[in-house]
């Protein structure tokens, strides 16, 4: 599989989750849609300022 540096980045931290602070995948998973929702509209500016 080829994965951007950007989607490594959400592989590594959701494998971290897991890994070393005892999260279920389950849990992993929720938390990144759990964070999705609080950056979206930051990142929509982002993208506008280019």
């Amino acid at each position: 599989m080829d994965f951007t540096k950007g989607e490594m980045l959400i592989i590594t931290g959701l494998a971290a989750m897991v890994e070393e602070e005892g999260k279920t995948p389950h849990e992993a998973i929720q938390r990144a849609r759990e964070i999705e929702n609080q950056v979206f509209f930051a990142l929509g500016d982002l993208k506008k300022e280019e």
